[in-house]
């Protein structure tokens, strides 16, 4: 199989699970998906994500679920929406396509498709309705941060410089999550920064970093999700997925 193929089919299988909402499902679209491709596809590396995307979609039926009992709060939320609505929202937002490029992959128009994310924000509460602060006090890194987060869809909330100023708006904001930069100047460090905020707040915290291998035991002590540089909006929305994908109850 080509490489530009098997780098694709994590993702594309994830996909395929949240629009179908059933794992065995998943799996067999995946398979016709990938007898759907022409070699010309194969061999094309900078369409094959999309091509792969396109595939699977012609080879999905939605069908209704009445019996699907979610299991965890994704879930719950993605079967909330009819077949478009959802497959906007995973393209869009989680999977980081821009509208053109939804468009080429569902054959819906980039006018449906933006009213579709539309609704799916209103319905699932992703979208405006989750509060994501940000604490950077490197100007480059906290515009970057502020730019994808509001790009994916949520509400940002700052950039704030100090672990102080994030502790003392989150009485007024009410945030879902706070995202820290690793890399601090002076005595603050991403772990120190973390432990102050976690100490203060009962939300999920996101550590952005250059250095994972620095971090992740300390982020698996804690619970903390990590992210690594550079930053992207597939690789951020994969994250905030994992933070927002909780047990129901």
């Amino acid at each position: 199989m080509d490489g530009e193929i098997t780098v694709q089919l994590g993702s594309v299988r994830r996909y395929a699970r949240f629009l179908s909402l059933d794992a065995d499902e998943a799996d067999e679209l995946l398979v016709d998906a990938l007898r759907q491709l022409m070699p010309s596809d194969r061999r094309n590396h900078a369409s094959a994500r999309i091509q792969l995307f396109k595939a699977l979609h012609k080879c999905w039926i939605p069908v209704d679920r009445p019996g699907f009992t979610p299991t965890n709060r994704l879930d719950y939320l993605l079967a909330k929406l009819c077949p478009i609505d959802r497959a906007a929202l995973l393209l869009c937002v989680f999977e980081g396509f821009s509208l053109r490029e939804a468009a080429e992959i569902t054959g819906v128009s980039e006018r449906e498709l933006e009213a579709a994310i539309g609704r799916a924000h209103v319905l699932t509460g992703f979208g405006w309705s989750r509060r994501v602060l940000i604490f950077a006090p490197d100007v480059v890194m906290a515009q970057q941060l502020h730019d994808l987060v509001e790009e994916l869809g949520f509400e940002p909330v700052g950039p704030f410089s100090s672990p102080r100023e994030v502790i003392a708006s989150a009485s007024s904001s009410l945030p879902d999550l706070v995202i820290t930069d690793a890399e601090l100047d002076g005595e603050e460090t991403g772990a120190s920064a973390v432990n102050h905020i976690r100490q203060a707040l009962s939300v999920p915290v996101v550590l952005v970093t250059s250095r994972p291998g620095q971090h992740s035991e300390f982020c698996a002590d804690t619970g903390t999700f990590l992210v690594r540089k550079p930053l992207s909006p597939v690789a951020l929305a994969g994250c905030l997925r994992q933070v927002f994908a909780k047990p129901i109850g």
